[in-house]
């Protein structure tokens, strides 16, 4: 039987980027996830990681992004961006753009701010679970999917490891400190 290893990466804004250290030190040693779980950027650097793409490839897509672009402003609304710039970047990197052609099963956390929930999202529209989880209050406006509003996962969990709990044999963790 084969050793299932699970991959939980922390939220943490722009030190997201640290979680590609992890993962490519992972594909140097040849240590390959049956699962993946994300909030934030976390839940960023695993729907890609999940896709296929190596942690040199995500670091490539997210430096050529224009995520904060003028373009992606708002005026009187409750963010300062809308999620434009990510969608954009989703759509090419996910062209079915479903939990179910990824290669390894992914758990990403969200907020519903309507019911104060945290929410795990495993299947159905992967871009609107990508965004709902990475969606920084006030720095972005909120993500409506599936009839109510989210916002970033890591307001309530920015550790989600729960999802990979009882699945795997070991959980290995990636959490990047937040100032």
């Amino acid at each position: 039987m084969q050793t299932k290893i699970g991959i939980v990466l922390s939220g943490g804004g722009a030190r997201g980027i640290g979680h590609l250290g992890m993962l490519k030190a992972l594909e140097e040693f040849g240590i390959k996830a049956s699962h993946v779980s994300g909030t934030s950027a976390g839940a960023i650097a695993a729907a890609f990681y999940a896709a296929g793409y190596s942690a040199n490839e995500i670091l490539t897509i997210l430096k050529k992004g224009h995520i904060f672009s003028f373009s992606n402003l708002l005026i009187k609304r409750q963010g300062l961006f809308a999620m434009k710039g990510f969608h954009d970047i989703y759509s090419e990197c996910f062209p079915t753009n479903s939990f179910d052609d990824l290669k390894i099963p992914l758990y990403i956390a969200a907020t519903d701010i309507l019911k104060g929930e945290l929410v795990y999202f495993s299947s159905g529209n992967l871009s609107q679970a990508i965004m709902a989880s990475s969606c920084l209050p006030l720095l972005f406006q909120p993500v409506n999917y599936n009839n109510t509003l989210y916002v970033d996962g890591g307001v309530m969990n920015n550790f989600p490891i729960e999802p990979l709990m009882g699945q795997c044999d070991i959980i290995i963790g990636s959490y990047v400190l937040q100032p």
